[in-house]
C-alpha cells in the first residue's frame, strides 16, 4: 500500500485501509480533468475502474 501512497501523492495515513481506493480513484479522477478529459468521460472512467476494484476484492473475499 506505501508503494500507493507514494505514486499517487497520497497521506500514509490511507495506507492499509478501505479509503485508498477511494482516494486513488479521486487522483486519477482529477488528473483526467487535468489531462482535458470531459468530466462526463472522467466520471465513466472512474466508475469502470470502481466497478472493477469491488469485484477484485469481492474475488478475494475482502469485499464488506
Amino acid at each position: 500500500d506505501m508503494e500507493y501512497v507514494e505514486t499517487f501523492g497520497l497521506s500514509p495515513d490511507l495506507a492499509y485501509t478501505p479509503a485508498l481506493n477511494e482516494a486513488m480513484l479521486d487522483v486519477a479522477y482529477q488528473q483526467n480533468i487535468e489531462a482535458g478529459m470531459d468530466e462526463s468521460e472522467a466520471q465513466k472512467v472512474r466508475h469502470t475502474h470502481s466497478q472493477g476494484i469491488k469485484r477484485l476484492l469481492a474475488a478475494n473475499g475482502m469485499l464488506k
